[in-house]
């Protein structure tokens, strides 16, 4: 921290708020930077365009102070230079080498930004495979397909090293990247227009010349075997849902979106997901909303436990199910009451007033006869009760937690 500190201590020291400001020049001379980097690259490659060797020599400058000084630098080339490991045999035992130096400097530290040291390494990764194409005469696309990495590989920095930590070895699962590039080919008109001089140049404007440029990324989503998030759903009396998750909308629409898949899996409209974020005295605990991992890591922890909501109410249902056949067959309940959805109460209980039956469309809870909706869990529930579903051997609940973590 540069300045929260300060504005923190303030707060304290005048008992009000604080709020620290940087004028442009300031934001500058004495906020911190990207870490600004020089990088070298040299490859090896067939004149079929098969890449048999890459190599990347960094110099990162990190400022007067280490701030994230290994991570962002190790980034630069843990996923620059994996996009690119060779065809053939070179993809079992790719030719990698990334060598890197992190200098301290008379000036502002460096920090975290967007990308997290990314892009420093994908804008010289791709303006030499550029080169490197152009020289031998292929096709940029069909020369970067050709080497990149795919579907079933091991992303090959993931053995040797990871943010600093132990290696863990990380298998590439799926890749779209090839229908990318296509879909992205298609739209631009690539094949059309690169290398067409007649439509590189302008009529009547022979000073100026139309160009046209590609270039691939790949870039990580949270850290592996580190992040995690927690998500808590409780279903309310009105068919609503509380959505309780640890992750933070700092602008980015989390919160809207979290609700979006919980609704997709419960079957509801995203007004019944009420969400309730980023209040550590009841919210589970979330690792913090960076490295564009809010939707994956939170969002999957929303989902898993949406998925036993959902598979509570397929319970919850055969039960109500159950018992009105039942009731259908004697003429009343053998108990004498009728289970309400979702709320863990019975309506009709002898205790207060006798047997009532649940009107059309809903069931009316025993206290103060409120009227419980159950239209708005419809979708849910026409999903969730088919054949072979409704059993019943587990308890029914209505508030069910579920953490995910990588």
């Amino acid at each position: 921290m540069l300045i929260e500190d300060v504005a923190a201590h303030l707060t304290i020291a005048t008992s009000r708020p604080v709020r620290f400001e940087y004028t442009r020049a300031e934001e500058f001379l004495a906020a911190r930077s990207r870490h600004p980097m020089r990088i070298k690259m040299r490859t090896g490659v067939k004149r079929d365009g098969t890449i048999t060797a890459n190599e990347m020599i960094a110099l990162s400058d990190t400022g007067a102070y280490g701030c994230h000084a290994l991570t962002v630098t190790g980034n630069t080339g843990h996923k620059a230079m994996a996009l690119y490991v060779g065809d053939g045999p070179y993809r079992h035992s790719p030719n990698i080498r990334f060598h890197a130096n992190v200098v301290y400097t008379n000036t502002p530290p460096s920090g975290a930004f967007r990308g997290y040291g990314v892009p420093q390494g994908y804008w010289p990764v791709e303006r030499h495979m550029e080169k490197v194409a152009r020289t031998l005469g292929l096709d940029p696309l069909a020369f970067r397909l050709k080497n990149t990495l795919r579907a079933g590989e091991l992303h090959p920095f993931s053995t040797a090293w990871s943010e600093g930590r132990e290696p863990r070895p990380e298998r590439i699962n799926t890749c779209g990247l090839a229908d990318c590039v296509a879909q992205g080919a298609a739209a631009i008109h690539w094949h059309e227009k690169y290398g067409n001089a007649a439509w590189h140049s302008i009529p009547g404007k022979p000073h100026l010349r139309r160009g046209i440029g590609v270039a691939t990324v790949m870039q990580g989503t949270a850290i592996p075997y580190l992040d995690m998030g927690g998500a808590s759903i409780k279903i309310n009396d009105d068919g609503s849902f509380n959505l309780l998750v640890g992750a933070t909308d700092l602008g980015t629409g989390s919160d809207t979106v979290l609700a979006q898949q919980a609704a997709e899996v419960l079957g509801a409209p995203i007004e019944d997901i009420i969400v309730y974020s980023s209040d550590t005295d009841f919210t589970p605990f979330d690792k913090g909303a960076y490295a564009s991992s809010t939707t994956y890591i939170s969002g999957t922890a929303v989902v898993r436990a949406a998925e036993q909501v959902a598979e509570r109410i397929r319970l919850r249902a055969a039960l109500n199910m159950r018992a009105a056949r039942r009731e259908d067959r004697l003429g009343s309940d053998p108990i004498g009451r009728q289970t309400s959805l979702g709320t863990g109460r019975t309506i009709g209980d002898p205790g207060r007033g006798g047997h009532e039956r649940a009107p059309r469309g809903g069931s009316r809870a025993d206290h103060g006869d409120r009227l419980v909706r159950l239209s708005r869990l419809a979708p849910a529930l026409r999903r969730a009760i088919r054949p072979g579903h409704g059993r019943c051997g587990d308890r029914p609940g209505y508030r069910r937690e579920a953490g995910h973590g990588r």
